[in-house]
């Protein structure tokens, strides 16, 4: 059972870098902190994100400063900056790029197997 608070401390968790995917991340909630409920990780992206398909029920990015395009499915591309919220629902495709720092939610909490990268998609 998760606990009834806790304080995380951004400074004392590890950076991890993804450099396929420009990015630097720290996770602050996971999945054993809460029961599988919700998972929060803080991104930093300075370039391009390869395309992607979630499998989360739902995948929430907020733009804490910079900005980032987010390219959906076939839709035309959208640009976030500072302040901005965007949801993205299981089994959208999707590639972002940009240089920012922003917060990824994932309800229920994230798993190895919600991001598929299958040659790219398309």
């Amino acid at each position: 059972m998760a606990k009834p608070t806790m304080l995380i401390r951004s400074s004392n968790l590890n950076l991890i870098s993804e450099l396929e995917n420009n990015l630097n991340l720290k996770t602050l909630l996971n999945a054993t902190q809460t029961d599988n409920l919700i998972s929060i990780t803080e991104v930093e992206i300075f370039g391009q994100h390869q395309r992607l398909q979630t499998n989360s029920h739902l995948r929430i990015y907020y733009i804490i400063h910079g900005e980032v395009e987010f390219q959906i499915d076939q839709d035309p591309s959208v640009k976030l900056v500072a302040g901005d919220l965007l949801t993205i629902s299981s089994g959208s495709q999707y590639e972002l790029f940009g240089k920012a720092k922003y917060l990824v939610i994932n309800t229920p909490a994230f798993q190895e197997s919600d991001d598929d990268y299958s040659n790219n998609l398309l």
